[in-house]
């Protein structure tokens, strides 16, 4: 009966994709507010009983899903529900060079809608403890889980990855090559106002959790070695900082674990 009030309630699709001894991850998709299908991976315990925590993973902009299945996978064994998400439209980062800044600043909201009704699903499921769940973002995720922080709530521990306070300002002094070609439209500063109102600064004083740990990488993009601290001083929450000896992708198992164990904490 739970399958079908979730795929009522949420247009939610599941497919089997593997069976381990103590794991069972599934490919999945949801309709997001708008109708648009967002891409998943559910990977959830198998033969534990009771309530369990949740947590919802939101990649950045040179990632995808696969980069948190074996952490996902991990959290599971100790019992956790883990959502890992697309963003809604998969595929619009990439396609922020032909978008303006009301279109890039409205698909920054969706994105932290996305992630809230990933944290409403793991819920209906009705297996899922409300005073456990967690959100991992990276990059832009880390701006979707401010925003979730500040107009959802739910969550009560938070995991910023490689994440900027002001996207905004990011755009207009990245020396990534991608927004070095962007700056080169006519309307930038016009566009990069609208960006404002999604900037991660608005939202993350009203970020409250039980704990938030914020994760900085030490050969990041000069713009992002400055932000990221900046998104921890402008935490009001209980909070915690680490910097990796790596650069915006954050492949580094000690990064990984660090979130593994803070999250089972």
């Amino acid at each position: 009966m739970l399958p079908f009030l979730l795929a009522a309630q949420f247009g939610l699709q599941t497919q089997l994709m593997e069976t381990r001894t103590n794991v069972v991850i599934h490919g999945c998709s949801f309709a997001d507010a708008n109708g648009a299908r967002v891409q998943c991976v559910l990977i959830e315990p198998r033969g534990k009983k009771g309530k369990h925590a949740g947590v919802v993973y939101q990649h950045g902009g040179g990632q995808t899903m696969m980069n948190y299945i074996s952490e996902a996978a991990m959290l599971a064994e100790s019992g956790v529900v883990a959502m890992i998400i697309d963003p809604p439209g998969r595929g619009r980062p990439n396609d922020m060079q032909t978008m303006n800044g009301a279109q890039i600043r409205d698909w920054m909201f969706e994105v932290a809608a996305a992630g809230s009704r990933a944290i409403d699903i793991l819920l209906a499921r009705g297996d899922v403890d409300p005073a456990r769940i967690g959100f991992v973002g990276h990059s832009y995720g880390a701006n979707a889980a401010a925003i979730i922080g500040a107009r959802d709530g739910r969550p009560s521990s938070y995991v910023l990855i490689g994440g900027t306070d002001r996207f905004s300002e990011h755009m207009r002094t990245s020396e990534a090559e991608f927004w070095t070609v962007y700056r080169r439209r006519a309307d930038l500063d016009a566009t990069l106002e609208l960006v404002k109102a999604a900037d991660a600064a608005n939202f993350l004083p009203a970020l409250k959790a039980r704990a938030v740990l914020v994760q900085c990488a030490k050969f990041d993009l000069p713009d992002l070695m400055k932000s990221c601290p900046a998104v921890y001083e402008t935490l009001r929450s209980k909070k915690r900082i680490e910097w990796y000896p790596i650069d915006h992708a954050f492949a580094d198992a000690k990064a990984a674990v660090d979130r593994i164990e803070f999250l089972r904490r």
